[in-house]
């Protein structure tokens, strides 16, 4: 069982929800007491879960800027300048809605601050549940949970350029403005009705648009997209009826009372309050206001979470070290016994082939042993890679625009000991002053250079990208290849003279 409650300047409306199942509705007038809250409250059982909004007219919101410090230390931060500005008042909601400069050029966040200018009648309230044991998780502002339900996860994100009004009814003649500006609640505004006239509804429509503009929250002459939120198509018909709306005027409607399931008629006045429990059905937004009963209850959770999960992870570490201990153990003693049993088969196998070993030797065996010992010997005083890549960089030394970015070496085999291959992959970075003419100079002379190093039998180089064929037009600006780099790829082999005995 959970007890949803809201709190306005007209009344406290009171929800008992099972699941998705609505199971009674209260309500208390304003003023009201904390003895009139225990008495309405009175057959709740304790330890009840509430989860407490607030729809109040003097909804405060705020921009405050921070200096831009560390990351882990600016929440912190903000949380310090505010308890210093604002003192014990109720804050529902912080957020970081960007940076700007100051005049002398320093950096800072901006923080946009939802709260509470007066909190007397939050006070008693919150005061009443605690005398009856019902614990109060988190405070909200209907306003955030209301555009939450209706934009998701685009709230609190730049991108969009349309102004959003959200227009819903939260109680009997009592009617929620909002205004959603880049994914942003920039204005919230009750508004009480003295009748059911949708004239005097569109007057405070209206009222509210100038007041926009004349804040200065939108560009003047920005174009609103209306959201509007009714229990069925018949109060979104008299919802459009009391806007000025005009054709080029977008608007989205939504019928709350289509989702609502089980006694769906206990919130036909409160589609405020069907909207939010159609939303959020599993999880609920964080917020900065939790009573000091509830961080207890929650702070002896975690602890006592802690030290369960600490005793189940000393007992699954004790026990993989036992299994380990004995997986350990096991396999100790099979390679003891698998190698008594090898042991055993090589001494029969080494007997047997000494048995074999005292035949003479064969001639051909003794030429071609020699014949690879003598190999190795060559190819230990044969010039390698070392001596390959040294005479390479001295060339490419002499040419600071070509780069070396990888080098493939082939071994020779035995028989071709002075036949090797080199496989260079070499860029160079054009720039806007190069001509193709002195681009190709500058090839020929490393290539040239190449070729006289000791050693090198043949020197190719490879296709660039910005080669062109003789027999084709030729059409490249140089310019447009700025700080490009242009790789190709040079094949050398090498033939180093072998010693003769």
């Amino acid at each position: 069982m959970r007890l949803l409650i809201c709190l306005s300047n007209a009344e406290l409306t009171l929800v008992a929800t099972e699941g998705r199942q609505l199971l009674r509705r209260l309500e208390l007038g304003c003023p009201f007491t904390m003895t009139d809250v225990v008495e309405v409250l009175s057959d709740i059982p304790a330890g009840v879960s509430v989860n407490l909004m607030v729809d109040l007219i003097d909804e405060d919101r705020f921009t405050e800027s921070v200096a831009r410090v560390m990351p882990w230390e600016q929440d912190t931060l903000l949380k310090r300048m505010l308890r210093r500005r604002k003192g014990n008042e109720a804050l529902l909601y912080t957020r970081w809605v960007g940076s700007q400069k100051t005049a002398e050029g320093r950096a800072e966040k901006q923080a946009q601050v939802v709260g509470l200018s007066d909190t007397r009648a939050l006070d008693i309230l919150i005061a009443g549940l605690e005398k009856l044991a019902l614990q109060v998780t988190h405070i909200h502002s209907l306003s955030e949970l209301i555009a939450t339900a209706c934009m998701g996860r685009k709230l609190g994100k730049s991108g969009s350029d349309k102004a959003e009004i959200l227009l819903i009814k939260t109680a009997d003649k009592i009617y929620r403005q909002i205004l959603v500006v880049e994914g942003v609640v920039r204005l919230s505004r009750q508004v009480l009705l003295g009748s059911d006239d949708p004239a005097e509804l569109r007057e405070e429509q209206a009222g509210f648009e100038r007041f926009i503009m004349v804040q200065r929250l939108v560009p003047f002459g920005q174009q609103f997209r209306y959201t509007l939120i009714g229990w069925d198509q018949m109060e979104l018909a008299w919802l459009r009826g009391a806007c000025n709306l005009n054709d080029q005027t977008e608007v989205i409607e939504k019928a709350v009372g289509l989702g609502t399931q089980g006694n769906a008629g206990l919130l036909r006045d409160y589609p405020a309050l069907a909207l939010v429990l159609n939303h959020f059905t599993r999880g609920w937004p964080g917020s900065h206001y939790k009573p000091a009963p509830y961080l207890a209850m929650r702070k002896q959770f975690l602890i006592r979470r802690s030290l369960w999960l600490s005793s189940l992870l000393l007992m699954a570490s004790s026990l993989l070290f036992a299994v380990a201990l004995v997986v350990k153990t096991f396999n100790h003693q099979s390679i003891l016994l698998d190698m008594s049993h090898l042991e055993k088969r090589y001494m029969l196998q080494a007997r047997r082939y000494e048995a074999k070993a005292n035949l003479p030797a064969r001639a051909d065996d003794v030429k071609d042993s020699t014949e690879f010992v003598e190999a190795i010997l060559a190819q230990r005083d044969l010039p390698g890679l070392a001596t390959s890549l040294v005479n390479v960089s001295q060339v490419l030394k002499q040419y600071p625009e070509f780069r070396l970015k990888s080098v493939i070496w082939e071994r020779p085999e035995l028989h071709l000991l002075g036949q090797q291959k080199l496989i260079l992959s070499v860029s160079i970075k054009t720039e806007p002053d190069t001509s193709l003419k002195i681009l190709s100079g500058r090839l020929t002379a490393v290539m040239q250079a190449i070729e006289t190093l000791p050693g090198v039998n043949k020197a190719e180089r490879g296709n660039l990208d910005i080669d062109a064929g003789t027999d084709s037009d030729l059409s490249i600006n140089l310019a447009d290849q700025e700080g490009r780099e242009h790789e190709f790829e040079v094949r050398i082999e090498l033939k180093y003279e072998t010693e003769k005995s």
